[in-house]
């Protein structure tokens, strides 16, 4: 069973005569924050391997000695603040999902204080997903089970610049929360004793120890959510087909955004796109969903089923509402609980009821 909590009696009447679930707007929920915690710490992630890539093209580079150390930490810390402006996959990536993705919540623990706290005491139990998906024409869904693990793991990934083993350019230049100041007052005071090469080389080194910290947290975790996850381990043309237009929606924001930023031409917008067909975006993306269905182990007893809809086509992104309004199997609908704790509860009992009557809902009783 799927059970839905809901506000008050008019919103309770309000889904029973229109047999219809508002998902709200991913960034309008109350799970927002929460979501985006652990998609920033992906992107975290990303991150480093990004710097490790860009380490490793300087130190590939045959005429690397042609440039100055200072003129190479310059462009490392361009990206950086990049970063820090949003202009990165992830970060885009995040925004689309904020403010063109709906969420709707369900728990299977009928007793769950939590839904009642956090959603409203009225509640209806139905059977299984009832959504009735094939109506809406601009967005693909996932239904998944929370998954509820031990998240100060990942709480404390924002502490691991602090351990030892690490020098302090290279934790100035990977830790992607540093400021563009903090890093040149630092590197024009240190610089006359580092040698380009030598430097490139060190930097690699500690770069790569910070980033097989975090992997060892980050990826431990990713194979065993990716186990769980159906929509990771089953083949759906229609996810797939969302994705790839969220991923190409992404690039094309990014491209956008850093030409802008960086003050550049077409010509440079141009060059991004073709450059983003080097790397796997479409995984990048899908992990980052991973995000959506987090929860800390604390919470476990909720027992929550997230059904995320994620824009699949041009008018997905265009739709300018923070609901998304879809119907469901009205045979699907069990039953109506209203709180123990409800005030008039025999009087709602009587007002629901009969507009569940009226509605035609004759099987569904209200408890």
């Amino acid at each position: 069973m799927l059970i839905h909590h809901t506000s008050d009696i008019n919103s309770a009447k309000s889904i029973i005569s229109s047999s219809e679930l508002w998902m709200k707007c991913v960034g309008k929920t109350k799970d927002t924050n929460e979501i985006y915690h652990f998609m920033k710490e992906f992107n975290r992630h990303h991150y480093l391997h990004e710097v490790d890539g860009i380490l490793d093209n300087l130190i590939n580079y045959e005429k690397i000695n042609d440039y100055t150390i200072l003129d190479i930490i310059y462009g490392i810390i361009e990206n950086k603040v990049a970063w820090q402006n949003g202009i990165s996959y992830g970060a885009v990536f995040s925004e689309l999902l904020r403010n063109n993705s709906f969420l709707v919540c369900f728990t299977e623990n009928s007793q769950s204080n939590f839904h009642s706290q956090e959603y409203g005491d009225i509640s209806f139990e139905f059977s299984k997903d009832p959504l009735m998906k094939e109506n809406i024409a601009s967005h693909v869904f996932i239904e998944e089970k929370i998954i509820y693990f031990n998240s100060k793991e990942i709480y404390n990934l924002q502490n691991i610049e602090s351990e030892p083993g690490l020098n302090k350019e290279s934790d100035m230049l990977s830790n992607e929360e540093k400021s563009k100041e903090e890093i040149v007052t630092f590197l024009e005071e240190t610089q006359e004793h580092l040698s380009t090469l030598g430097f490139l080389k060190e930097l690699k080194e500690d770069t790569r120890v910070k980033m097989n910290r975090i992997d060892r947290i980050m990826l431990q975790n990713i194979v065993k959510w990716r186990k769980k996850m159906s929509f990771l381990k089953k083949e759906n043309p229609v996810l797939d087909s969302a994705v790839r237009f969220l991923t190409k929606e992404m690039v094309k924001e990014r491209a956008r955004k850093k030409t802008e930023f960086n003050k550049e031409d077409e010509n440079f917008y141009k060059e991004l796109i073709r450059t983003s067909k080097k790397y796997d975006l479409m995984n990048q993306t899908k992990l980052n969903l991973i995000g959506c269905f987090l929860k800390d182990k604390e919470f476990v007893s909720d027992a929550e089923t997230r059904i995320l809809a994620l824009p699949k086509n041009n008018s997905g992104v265009k739709m300018g509402s923070d609901w998304l309004k879809v119907p469901f199997d009205k045979k699907k609908l069990k039953k109506v609980r209203i709180s123990p704790e409800k005030k008039d509860k025999k009087d709602l009992k009587i007002e629901l009821e009969q507009v569940l009557k009226e509605n035609g809902y004759r099987e569904v009783s209200v408890e």
